[in-house]
């Protein structure tokens, strides 16, 4: 496994109440993360701060809780380590408390990257991925992967990623599709039983006049 670092987008602060929040984007998502690095625009003595991210039900989860500090004499960045968690987003609060909020020049994190194993004779392939209907294929191949593993290899060179011009799925899936078009159905249901209602009482309120 290699690893690499990442640059995180940040947004704010909101403060309020003597307590500043800022808002945390990894440059993909989601992201399996377990440790923030903060580069601070001036030095930070004391700051109490959580960081959390939002579970699926939208309540927050709370990955670390400290005191942000650093050392008057070595100025280093500061480190928050967690649980590695897959996240989407981050929050960050700092007790400001009458201090102004701290200014983030810069936020990391470090990536484990994964190694993808291709057994195939030399050429250019296209690895194709995204696809969230895609079931995983089954090769007979697999029984034999502690064979692979032992036999030599040469390191292969990835161009960038670009979208697929011959992908006609739906983005988010079939059940993303299924379900949009249930809750299609439901609101036409709705307007019609609603204009039928009104073509009635309209009718009623004529033949009473």
């Amino acid at each position: 496994m290699r690893r690499t670092s990442v640059d995180l987008s940040a947004t704010g602060p909101k403060s309020e109440d003597g307590t500043s929040v800022w808002k945390i984007a990894p440059p993909a998502a989601p992201l399996t993360l377990d440790r923030l690095v903060l580069r601070t625009a001036r030095l930070v003595l004391d700051r109490r701060y959580r960081l959390l991210t939002r579970g699926d039900d939208g309540k927050e989860v709370v990955l670390a809780t400290g005191a942000l500090a650093q050392d008057l004499r070595r100025r280093f960045p500061t480190a928050i380590d967690f649980p590695a968690t897959r996240v989407e987003a981050l929050e960050r609060e700092v007790a400001d408390g009458d201090d102004a909020p701290i200014a983030i020049a810069r936020i990391e994190a470090p990536l484990v990257l994964p190694s993808l194993l291709v057994v195939a004779p030399a050429g250019s392939y296209t690895l194709l991925a995204g696809n969230p209907d895609a079931e995983l294929p089954r090769y007979e191949i697999e029984g034999a992967r502690e064979l692979l593993r032992d036999l030599g290899r040469v390191v292969a060179q990835a161009d960038a990623g670009r979208d697929n011009p011959q992908w006609t799925g739906t983005p988010g899936g079939s059940a993303r599709r299924r379900a949009w078009l249930q809750q299609l159905a439901v609101w036409g249901a709705i307007v019609l039983a609603v204009a039928v209602q009104g073509f009635v009482t309209l009718r009623l309120v004529r033949q009473g006049d």
